[in-house]
């Protein structure tokens, strides 16, 4: 890490130049005053000289060159979940901050082993499941958190994506087709499903019987939280496009819905016009419209943003790297309760601060 010196921004560097790399995060560095993109790294030359375009000033094929012959403090690790959990604990090696593209690792002691030498060395350290930074989502969080939504109750959500993502590099790695899934989609919606709801005490849950398809998963689980909520969230990997549902219910008859991370509807409100005979359903709305200011899915933006910030203000980064790896744990409890046919209490809870309501 370098000494102080009078540029205030963050010397940043890219390790992985795949694809997801180069589409969405990279894209959004030059949108982020307080980066300062140094330099990239890649395996493939090709591959790491794209990062120019971004801004980078340097790119390398060595590692390890970069890491001794920059001066930085800071990496994003975006690869398949082996590079991840290889390259997360370089950079933690390193002494920088390190934000980590989910999943951290291929397995839930992979993720913990980052988590732990980045705390080790007192640096930032941070996933990539983004939705929570999603403006919507935002937005969702704000509403159920206010007096008149009172006590939350329910959540009730559903992951739909295409089977490709079984084979995506999110779950290399990854083993059986349902975990490939867990790593490379279900560890979004687990994260998320933690932001709102707080601690998951225990999981119970079904796989589908019907589906013909060995390369996909259809799953039901039910949750039970800390704060005596319940939950209900379908996985499948049967879909054309992605598209995640989050429903929210509160115990003063509204909820909250998400969809697909860019429009919210809140039902029901009160109805204003006093006639039994004209008595209809009110609801509220929020879109982006073609308003949004990101790149790509809502979130990658906001999150690395945040990054920044919780390096240069000294905010709690979120979600932080504590957090990948127990959305993992709460997605190998769903799988594990899935083939045992019983329910799997999580020790402690799913992490995550508990809801106030």
């Amino acid at each position: 890490m370098r000494a102080a010196v009078a540029d205030p921004r963050v010397r940043l560097a890219v390790v992985g130049c795949g694809p997801h790399s180069v589409t969405t995060l990279q894209p959004c560095i030059p949108l982020i005053t307080a980066f300062d993109y140094v330099a990239a790294y890649d395996r493939h030359a090709d591959r790491a000289a794209v990062a120019l375009r971004f801004g980078a000033r340097r790119c390398y094929q060595d590692l390890r060159q970069m890491l001794d012959g920059e001066a930085l403090d800071a990496a994003i690790v975006a690869g398949p979940a082996p590079m991840n959990h290889e390259m997360g604990l370089a950079c933690a090696e390193a002494g920088l901050h390190v934000f980590v593209e989910k999943p951290i690792a291929p397995t839930i002691e992979g993720a913990r082993q980052v988590a732990d030498a980045i705390r080790a060395r007192g640096r930032v350290g941070m996933v990539g499941t983004m939705w929570r930074h999603a403006p919507a989502i935002r937005v969702q969080q704000r509403l159920i958190g206010s007096p008149a939504f009172g006590r939350i109750v329910a959540l009730h959500a559903a992951h739909l994506a295409p089977g490709s993502y079984v084979d995506g590099p999110g779950g290399a790695g990854g083993g059986s087709v349902a975990w490939r899934y867990m790593l490379d989609q279900g560890c979004h919606m687990a994260d998320c499903a933690r932001f709102l709801m707080g601690p998951v005490g225990s999981v119970t849950a079904v796989r589908s019987a019907s589906s013909r398809c060995r390369d996909r998963v259809s799953l039901s689980a039910l949750l039970t939280f800390a704060s005596g909520a319940t939950g209900t969230i379908l996985f499948a990997s049967h879909a054309a496009v992605m598209s995640p549902t989050i429903t929210i219910v509160g115990d003063r008859g509204q909820a909250v819905t998400v969809r697909n991370l860019t429009s919210l509807r809140m039902h029901p409100l009160p109805d204003d016009l006093g006639d039994p005979a004209l008595r209809a359903q009110v609801a509220r709305t929020w879109a982006h419209g073609a308003n949004y200011r990101g790149i790509s899915r809502p979130g990658h933006l906001e999150a690395l943003e945040h990054f920044a910030r919780a390096i240069t203000a000294g905010i709690a980064p979120e979600p932080s790297l504590d957090d990948g790896w127990q959305a993992l744990e709460l997605c190998r409890a769903i799988l594990d309760s899935a083939e045992s046919g019983g329910a799997v209490s999580l020790q402690g809870g799913s992490a995550g601060p508990p809801r106030s309501s």
